[in-house]
């Protein structure tokens, strides 16, 4: 890489990684997450402004690795904030963009923890059976509902002829027993269907 007295004022988002030392894809990258500064029409690179935010924006936890190539290749590598061989060349949806001028990468960085961990929370949550999916419930509850449904279309046929010429009394001593009886069978149901669920975790 030149001194930065020789840098040229403008390069394509191309030229500009290959001066810094990253690979191609990276430059891309740089700009996507808006840590490079473009020429009014946006086709070309400003070198000394970019060079300066890419710095402003290097990933901290990288400067021990940036120091030792610094010291195997010269002084000149230090503009870069990571070095060739690392991950710089992730997929574009690996790194969260910010706005132009305003790239936070902690910011990024603490966001794409978060969430990870997150998921890792949600899987070990499905694992021991503390979450099931919406399909599940949905299932479930369609089935009871199916029970219930069932049973009270039977006593509209069944419960007439026997309630007929009964006291109250003895009216609301069937009802109560058949309101039991449903409530017996809608438990057993879901009983079965929370242990099958548990067969298969």
């Amino acid at each position: 890489m030149t001194m930065a007295q020789d840098l040229p004022e403008t390069l394509t988002v191309r030229e500009f990684a290959t001066l810094m030392g990253f690979k191609p894809n990276y430059g891309h990258q740089l700009k996507a997450d808006g840590r490079l500064v473009l020429t009014d029409d946006g086709k070309r690179v400003k070198v000394a402004d970019s060079i300066a935010r890419v710095k402003a924006t290097a990933d901290p936890s990288k400067a021990g690795v940036v120091q030792r190539h610094a010291e195997q290749r010269g002084a000149a590598s230090a503009l870069q904030d990571e070095p060739p061989d690392s991950d710089a060349d992730a997929d574009e949806d690996d790194m969260p963009a910010g706005p132009v001028g305003r790239y936070d990468y902690q910011a990024s960085k603490a966001k794409r923890e978060h969430f990870a961990a997150e998921r890792e929370l949600t899987a070990h949550r499905k694992e021991a059976r503390e979450l099931i999916e919406v399909a599940e419930h949905i299932a479930a509850f369609a089935k009871a509902g199916a029970l219930v449904r069932s049973s009270l279309e039977t006593w509209a046929t069944t419960l007439p002829p026997q309630l007929f010429g009964r006291d109250e009394a003895s009216i609301r001593a069937t009802i109560a027993d058949q309101v039991e009886q449903l409530l017996r069978e809608l438990a057993a149901q879901l009983g079965e269907m929370a242990a099958e669920a548990e067969g298969c975790a």
